[in-house]
This record gives C-alpha cells, sequence and structure tokens, in this order.
C-alpha cells in the first residue's frame, strides 16, 4: 500500500478530493487537534477562499467552521456517494477536533435534506455523534 502526501493546506483537517475521488486526512492535525484546541490555534487561513479556489475539486474541513458552512459544503456536493464521503469526513475530522455539537447539528440537519445519505451512514459515526439511524423499514 502506497501512503499518499496529504495534497491540501497544512491548515486544513482533512479534504474530499471530488474529481479523484478520494478522501484525504491531515494526520499531522489531527494528531495534535486536542493540544491545538486548548490553545485555540486550529483556524483557517485568512486567504481561505483563495486556497479553495485554487483547487475547486478539493472540498475542505478546517475545523472552525459553523455546522451552516460545513452543511453548505456537504450540499455543493451533487453526486450522493460524494456527499456520504463529505459527510463521514466531517464527523471523523470534527471527531477528532472534539467539536462533536458541530458535526452533529451538520449531519443532523441531513435528516431534512438527504434522508438516503443520512442512512447510509455508518450506524457507528452515528453514535459517536449520539445519533439515531433511521429506520430503514417502515412498519404500518
Amino acid at each position: 500500500m502506497i501512503k499518499e502526501n496529504y495534497p491540501g493546506n497544512v491548515n486544513s483537517l482533512g479534504l474530499w478530493d471530488s474529481l479523484n475521488k478520494k478522501a484525504f486526512f491531515n494526520s499531522i492535525k489531527i494528531e495534535n487537534a486536542h493540544i491545538s484546541t486548548n490553545h485555540g490555534t486550529i483556524k483557517r487561513p485568512a486567504n481561505f477562499q483563495e486556497i479553495q479556489n485554487q483547487n475547486p475539486n478539493f472540498n475542505y474541513v478546517w475545523g472552525d467552521e459553523s455546522f451552516d458552512e460545513l452543511f453548505v459544503k456537504l450540499n455543493k456536493n451533487i453526486n450522493k456517494n460524494d456527499r456520504l464521503v463529505y459527510a463521514m469526513l466531517i464527523v471523523t475530522c470534527q471527531h477528532a477536533f472534539n467539536d462533536v455539537l458541530v458535526a452533529r447539528k451538520c449531519i443532523k440537519k441531513l435528516i431534512d435534506y438527504d434522508k438516503e445519505v443520512y442512512k447510509s451512514i455508518p450506524k457507528t459515526m452515528l453514535e459517536q455523534l449520539d445519533l439515531k439511524p433511521l429506520n430503514k423499514w417502515k412498519f404500518w
């Protein structure tokens, strides 16, 4: 197995490359997330929009987004599979960053927007956010 270098900006926690269909985690940032969080040092750079525009196929998770910002980014992914992978990236990055509340609110909004993507998120990931899987079957 070949380990690829993280192709994104070093200030981000992770990214979904929608062109190449690959998710990346900035392992250095995630390993130091708790240390950095205690000191408030994980933040988007001032030029984050410029960075995003340089790589339009990169969907970043910076770590300091509000749940609304993450939800907007999540729904920019038109393909349902892309939304699912990006949703799981949000859960993973935000859980490592120890901001479960932001991830929970973002993923919970999927219930109203895209139930199929919500249902596709693994139960264990939902449980990390204190969310319940939706019933896949209707009993009447």
